[in-house]
């Protein structure tokens, strides 16, 4: 019989605290700074490239570092921009987690930050590396979709419920969807390849945070193309439909427009292109509007008020769940640090929403 053999690697990205790359909402690719590729496995082996794009400061020191069970069993230190890296002597009987250190220097300032969790899964069987699961996800967009490894708790969410769930994500820190879709670039080969990959159950579609307000012609154009891209590969679009800036906060303000008016004029955008792309929206703005209004003492924003903590991102999750997969779910998922009051709330709103869709 196949004996199912998950790894689960995790990137953790450290920077100072004025930061290798300190840019929020700005397109940069230095968003992550480590990018993994190359991921293989054998029966005891781990294999990955790792590459540390480095322009903006001067690099220290970075090392990749292996845990099981949340202990460190080995360790490498990268010396150069590019590494090619390998675990052996593995025991495939439990979930495995790397964890890439990059400390650089800026402006003669030092210090160690998490920034965030970019998760890459691998599944084998003992026939071989490249099992399909039952259902597979792509998320496109940039760190409203990365923040929290929210793509991950989909796949958690499909897991407690039976649901063999595979789930990868393209995003990069401040993108619009119009940068994976210029002509000749790096960027458009990455989705071409990676559409090409597996067979797509469904393709998740996140602007930028404020695009479909400022720039609503190049976001429709944007959605138009990518969808038809997609579905030319066979595979259902979703748009990741986002939330307003918090209220009363410095970066709405720069709207010029007020918490409610933003709201409405991401939703009225996202519904303009779902209509014309003909594709279905995850109204998860929606969510965060009416949780805010009717639940403010659940904070669903860091203190940059514009990117999720934890509760954003399980609302955020749940919805794309319910909405592929259906209200049923026995919701023995739980993400760490969430009361059990707050997680029930969180689901109501969700369901809500998608009821109000």
């Amino acid at each position: 019989m196949n004996k199912l053999l998950t790894i689960i690697l995790i990137i953790i990205l450290s920077f100072t605290l004025v930061g290798c790359n300190n840019s929020n909402d700005s397109k940069t690719k230095l968003e992550p700074i480590v990018a993994t590729s190359n991921i293989t496995s054998t029966d005891d082996t781990i294999s990955l490239d790792i590459k540390i794009t480095d322009e903006d400061s001067t690099l220290i020191s970075a090392k990749a570092v292996l845990y099981k069970d949340d202990i460190i069993v080995d360790e490498v230190l990268l010396l150069e921009e590019s590494n090619d890296i390998s675990f052996d002597s593995l025991l495939f009987d439990s979930a495995y987690m790397i964890v890439v250190e990059v400390k650089c220097d800026l402006l003669d300032e030092f210090g160690v930050q998490d920034l965030r969790i970019v998760p890459k899964y691998i599944s084998t069987l003992e026939e071989g590396y490249g099992r399909v699961a039952d259902y597979n996800i792509l998320f496109i967009g940039n760190s409203f979709t990365f923040y929290n490894d929210m793509p991950t708790m989909v796949m958690d969410i499909g897991l407690s419920n039976d649901l063999d769930i595979r789930v990868e994500q393209i995003s990069y820190g401040g993108y619009s969807l119009s940068d994976y879709i210029e002509d000749g670039s790096d960027d458009l080969q990455e989705v071409i390849d990676k559409l090409g990959e597996r067979e797509w159950d469904y393709v998740i579609l996140q602007e930028h945070s404020s695009k479909p307000y400022y720039d609503k012609e190049e976001f429709l154009s944007s959605v138009d193309t990518l969808s038809q891209i997609i579905k030319d590969n066979g595979a259902e679009v979703i748009l990741f439909s986002t939330w307003s800036y918090r209220d009363g906060s410095s970066k709405l303000s720069s709207t010029g427009l007020t918490y409610t008016e933003f709201y409405n004029a991401l939703t009225s955008a996202y519904e303009e292109a779902a209509e014309l792309s003909n594709t279905s929206i995850a109204p998860v703005g929606t969510a965060f509007y009416n949780l805010t209004m009717e639940q403010p003492e659940i904070n669903l924003l860091v203190s940059d008020d514009f990117h999720p903590r934890v509760e954003g991102s399980y609302v955020t999750a749940y919805i794309f769940y319910t909405q592929i997969f259906g209200e049923e779910n026995n919701n023995e998922y739980t993400p760490s640090g969430l009361s059990n009051e707050t997680l029930i709330i969180l689901r109501e709103y969700a369901v809500e929403a998608l009821n109000l869709s």
